[in-house]
């Protein structure tokens, strides 16, 4: 019988804790998430990931946060660690947010959400934005059931009340990701770290 191990989730949303979750529940059948933690944006992450790092000394977490516009993945963890990272800390950053990593399965995102595959870049990790990339590719959906995902006109919330809902359905119900993976490099090395920490 395999011996589980125990991992703790640190992650910005719950986007990110979804697609994480499902990237363990397909690359390892010895892990069990015990403790999950959205932070609501980078900077609690920022503030506790030394605290993590030292913390991670008993047992495996794993942290996912966005590029957003650092210039790249080392930059950030230079920035944000002040010691060696732990081997138990499996910090892995997203170019240039989790968006990508969704999109990065280009069949299944076209498929599910009736649009061209030939509008999303071959390589995710390369939009700029992704969040708004995606939103566009809503606009242009066949499936109007979709459109919920899109803000209201004139308002200050940059998604629709169905945004996560549909993404995390999604996740679930068709996300492949071994096709994610050839259209993501942070997404492939992301899914490498996790299948072989230990």
């Amino acid at each position: 019988m395999t011996d589980l191990i125990e991992i703790t989730l640190i992650v910005e949303d719950l986007l990110s804790q979804e697609i994480v979750k499902k990237i363990v529940i397909e690359s390892r059948n010895d892990f069990v998430i015990n403790s999950e933690h959205i932070s609501k944006g980078y900077g609690k992450i920022k503030d506790r990931i030394n605290s993590y790092n030292e913390a991670a000394r008993n047992k495996p977490f794993i942290v996912l946060t966005d590029l957003d516009r650092t210039e790249c993945a080392p930059i950030k963890k230079t920035e944000w660690l002040k010691h060696d990272q732990h081997s138990n800390l499996i910090f892995r950053i997203a170019e240039r947010s989790v968006e990508s990593w969704i999109l990065a399965d280009r069949a299944g995102f076209a498929d599910y959400f009736g649009v061209s595959r030939t509008r999303i870049p071959y390589t995710t990790d390369d939009i700029d934005y992704p969040k708004e990339k995606l939103l566009t590719l809503i606009e242009h959906s066949r499936k109007r059931r979709f459109k919920t995902m899109l803000p209201a006109a004139g308002s200050r919330i940059k998604v629709g009340k169905d945004y996560d809902l549909f993404l995390i359905n999604f996740i679930y119900k068709k996300w492949d990701m071994q096709s994610a993976i050839k259209h993501s490099p942070s997404l492939k090395r992301a899914v490498n770290r996790i299948k072989h920490h230990g």
